[in-house]
């Protein structure tokens, strides 16, 4: 939520977002968005919202995780080859070839995967 600089009505507008968080009116509210409007804080995360979609209680999980996400290779230990992968474009390229009918989905998959062991092989990660 954010109010303006200069904003008028800035005292209703801070009242009105404080409201909304207040568990009693944002569980109502997000536990029919569909996942589109989520807790940000753990004490949005009630009963009744985690109650209202079997999907809910993973999404929780996901954004509590205490070690957060640290680039493209996570979990595992930031990675060059993994950067690499990222800034050559091999998953836009595959979908790009698949969606140009360049490719089938299956040779563009395996023209990726064929990119990645090279990447991961010049960098001397050796794939079996």
């Amino acid at each position: 939520m954010t109010i303006f600089k200069d904003a008028p009505n800035v005292d209703l507008a801070k009242e009105l977002a404080l409201d909304l968080l207040d568990p009693a009116n944002f569980t109502p509210m997000s536990s029919v968005a569909g996942g589109l409007f989520m807790p940000a804080y753990e004490n949005l995360w009630t009963d009744e919202l985690l109650a209202a979609d079997p999907n809910f209680a993973i999404i929780k999980e996901q954004v509590s995780v205490e070690d957060p996400f640290i680039g493209a290779s996570w979990p595992a230990e930031p990675n060059a080859a993994i950067d690499a992968i990222r800034a050559q474009g091999v998953v836009e390229q595959m979908i790009a070839n698949v969606t140009s009918k360049r490719m089938s989905a299956a040779d563009a998959v395996a023209d990726a995967h064929q990119k990645i062991v090279d990447i991961f092989e010049e960098g001397g990660i050796m794939q079996p």
